[in-house]
């Protein structure tokens, strides 16, 4: 197995993510983002990876983030 320590992309996500999950056949990358006082939300944003660019921002309300990224 080769480690790969290159960044490939910067995508610009929420100011808080707190949690990173990819799907497994590696199309799709999920951030957990908590919400701000200047920015109040929960979200799960989804990243296409082979666009690098965000293509979905999923509300899912104060706290619940990490528990959607982890729901099956």
């Amino acid at each position: 197995m080769t480690l790969l320590t290159t960044v490939l992309a910067a995508i610009p996500v929420g100011l808080t993510p707190v949690g990173i999950a990819v799907n497994p056949s590696g199309t799709r990358v999920y951030v957990a983002v908590a919400g701000t006082a200047n920015a109040p939300g929960s979200t799960v944003q989804v990243i296409d990876t082979g666009t690098n660019s965000v293509i979905a921002n999923v509300p899912v309300g104060l706290g619940t983030q990490t528990d959607a990224m982890n729901s099956p």
